[in-house]
């Protein structure tokens, strides 16, 4: 297949390329620094779960943020019935991919109020890193 010299110069650019096997669930933020290219953060809305609930880890060029256990809500004994079940505590596993010249390497992560930080930066190789040439 031909590719245009645009082409070649997208590759080179780390940005997330996919979000492997996204069921919906749970809802994500992704945001790029102004300031570097090469981070970025994810936010996961988690109402209900903990952060003992969740797991981050990286794999080369994944990032993965899962929770392997089901949740369950502690039993209030003065509560007889379900009146409504709309707050959805659920495994998950959402996996993050960036190009696979690339690494990950999670930076910092933060837990608040439901919501999950998640700020990760990019590793670029030396030899896919842009290089410049002075004019004579």
């Amino acid at each position: 297949m031909y590719k245009s010299f645009l082409d070649f110069f997208n590759e080179l650019e780390p940005q997330f390329s996919s979000v492997i096997n996204d069921t919906g669930f749970p809802k994500y933020n992704m945001f790029s620094y102004k300031d570097d290219i090469n981070k970025y953060k994810v936010e996961l809305a988690l109402a209900g779960y903990s952060k003992d609930d969740i797991g981050i880890k990286t794999i080369q060029n994944k990032l993965i943020i899962e929770c392997n256990s089901i949740v369950k809500s502690k039993e209030d004994p003065n509560l007889l019935i379900y009146g409504n079940a709309g707050i959805s505590k659920r495994a998950f596993s959402k996996t993050f991919e960036v190009n696979e010249k690339y690494s990950l390497e999670v930076e910092s992560a933060e837990f608040i109020n439901g919501l999950l930080s998640v700020i990760v930066k990019v590793n670029i190789p030396e030899e896919f890193k842009p290089k410049e040439y002075k004019i004579k």
